[in-house]
């Protein structure tokens, strides 16, 4: 399940892997959570977010099936309820993975419950730590320790690690911070058929939300094993700078 601006459900990339039919528009309060261009002359500031996302785990995980969930808007905002339904939905629909390359400032104990109840019905819950390049983790990546003293996990949150393995400079780290992926200058997808290279700590969650469908799909359904799997076969950190705030490490 993608959590995000939508989708360009028409993209040939996604040829035979969308599951449109149990996604939803929360936005436009449709079935349909097609991605939307608001902007006259040239691109909204998030348009082709959800699609970026979308693109990156098919690249780790050719074999996924993606159902959209349309929560934010081409401006990359949305409201916190709307994502609170879509993980509740996305749960109910029985996904497997749940990619939010999203985040707030603000705390909320519903969407806290809502990700306890997803991990505890056999979901694995991805999610991006923010790009203000500061030790502020985000919501709700920020909720990982939680999760990991209620649970033992299940709540993977990924900061961007650049190509000479230190932490990319945007990406938000700290005590919250699981794991980091690669997060700049990604090859991905965009809509209307096209290609983009993306940067963000979005798009490194996607790759490890991949990482997590391969997994699955050899079996390893204990999210809470899976976790603590990602975790210790991680390459250690080695940024002198930002070693002890980037959680495990990288990806492997």
């Amino acid at each position: 399940a993608v959590l995000d601006t939508g989708i360009d459900i028409a993209h040939p990339a996604f040829a035979g892997h969308l599951d449109v039919a149990s996604g939803w528009d929360y936005v436009g309060g449709d079935a349909t959570p097609q991605e939307v261009n608001w902007s006259s002359s040239g691109y909204s500031a998030s348009y082709g977010h959800g699609t970026a996302v979308a693109g990156v785990i098919l690249q780790v995980a050719p074999n996924a099936t993606i159902v959209p969930f349309r929560v934010l808007n081409p401006n990359g905002s949305g409201r916190l309820s709307n994502i609170i339904m879509a993980v509740n939905d996305a749960t109910k629909y029985g996904a497997k993975v749940i990619n939010m390359s999203l985040g707030t400032t603000t705390a909320s104990v519903a969407l806290s419950v809502a990700i306890k109840s997803a991990i505890s019905s056999g979901v694995m819950v991805v999610t991006s730590s923010g790009n203000s390049g500061d030790s502020n983790v985000s919501y709700p990546a920020r909720y990982a320790p939680d999760m990991q003293l209620a649970l033992g996990g299940g709540l993977i949150s990924v900061g961007s690690i650049s190509l000479d393995d230190k932490k990319s400079s945007f990406s938000t780290c700290g005590l919250s911070l699981d794991i980091l992926a690669p997060g700049e200058a990604v090859a991905t997808t965009f809509p209307n058929s096209q290609r983009t290279t993306a940067t963000g700590t979005s798009f490194a969650a996607p790759m490890v939300s991949g990482a997590v469908a391969l997994a699955m799909s050899n079996g390893r359904t204990n999210v809470v094993a899976l976790y603590k799997s990602i975790r210790a076969s991680a390459t250690a950190p080695t940024d002198p700078l930002f070693w002890s705030q980037m959680g495990s490490g990288t990806l492997n």
